[in-house]
């Protein structure tokens, strides 16, 4: 599967140990949560499933956009809920670049603009591919490295949400997240990976 391959190249970053640190601190800490967002999410539709009275199939697709963007809001606000120090960053890939869409105090962050600018970021001239989800990790990891350099103690966890087609659809980046990996490891970072 899909989210298999990735958690395989690089997203079993943090040992036990890290973990067991991370937990205790968790309590105590305000955390940064930054998301990394395949913009194919964006675009993605699923089948409509049955129609009409006789049970058909119809051929008309709903779009994924509202489920997952709701889903993600409920998953912020149960983020920011913990405490008014909590941090989040939002950054999103296609198959031609990365983009900061969002960042802030997590009470304050603007999801509607976020939102708006997710969707013209899927928008744009030629980003329909396999999107830079190496590039987009590690431009996570450094806005980690700098928020935690402003803030001592600040914990941190990236939750990657992508959808691949292929198991080797992330195939060419491999070396990237393994590097994506390793430095998450050093610097205790909990990366996470929802493959949609």
């Amino acid at each position: 599967s899909s989210e298999g391959s990735l958690s395989r190249i690089a997203f079993r970053a943090a040992p036990d140990v890290t973990r067991r640190r991370w937990r205790s601190m968790a309590a105590s800490v305000p955390e940064l949560l930054v998301i990394v967002l395949d913009c194919r999410l964006m675009l993605a539709s699923k089948p409509s499933g049955p129609g009409g009275v006789s049970g058909e199939s119809t051929s008309e697709a709903t779009p994924l956009l509202p489920v997952v963007w709701d889903a993600l809001m409920v998953f912020c606000a149960a983020h920011a809920a913990l405490s008014a120090d909590q941090l989040t960053a939002l950054f999103a890939a296609h198959a031609r670049r990365t983009a900061q869409l969002a960042s802030g105090f997590s009470p304050h962050v603007d999801w509607e603009a976020a939102r708006a600018g997710a969707v013209q970021f899927a928008l744009e001239e030629g980003a329909l591919g396999t999107p830079t989800i190496a590039a987009a990790l590690s431009r996570a990891l450094c806005y980690v490295n700098k928020a935690q350099k402003q803030r001592r103690g600040l914990l941190a966890r990236i939750l990657v949400l992508e959808c691949c087609q292929e198991e080797s659809d992330f195939a060419a980046q491999g070396s990237s997240l393994v590097g994506c990996g390793f430095a998450a490891r050093g610097d205790g970072v909990l990366v996470d990976c929802l493959s949609l």
